[in-house]
């Protein structure tokens, strides 16, 4: 299912943005985790308006399949707070070493 975005920008002017829903992104990127035999795998994510649902989506996701997905961690990323990286490429390294 395909999202549309409307965003008038001048009197009489529209901007028409196509995209694919969150649940089909996550459908293929299951379908990629899948062909390669990634079963054990990590969320990065924000906390940007919308986050739990795509949690949730992922969860229901793992819950849904008989494919034995491990989910080994969510990595939450607050970018406003590290604007120079560095927190995120230490919490990166943390969960890359689990």
């Amino acid at each position: 299912m395909s999202q549309f975005f409307f965003c008038f920008q001048e009197s009489g002017s529209v901007y028409l943005q196509f995209s694919c829903s969150t649940g089909l992104q996550l459908e293929v990127i299951f379908e990629v985790l899948e062909e390669f035999d990634w079963t054990a795998f990590s969320v990065v994510t924000t906390r940007h308006h919308g986050y739990e649902d795509f949690l949730a989506m992922v969860e229901g996701m793992i819950d849904g399949s008989f494919i034995g997905w491990e989910r080994k961690s969510v990595v939450m990323l607050n970018l406003t707070d590290d604007p120079g990286g560095a927190r995120t490429r230490r919490l990166l390294k943390e969960n890359e070493a689990q």
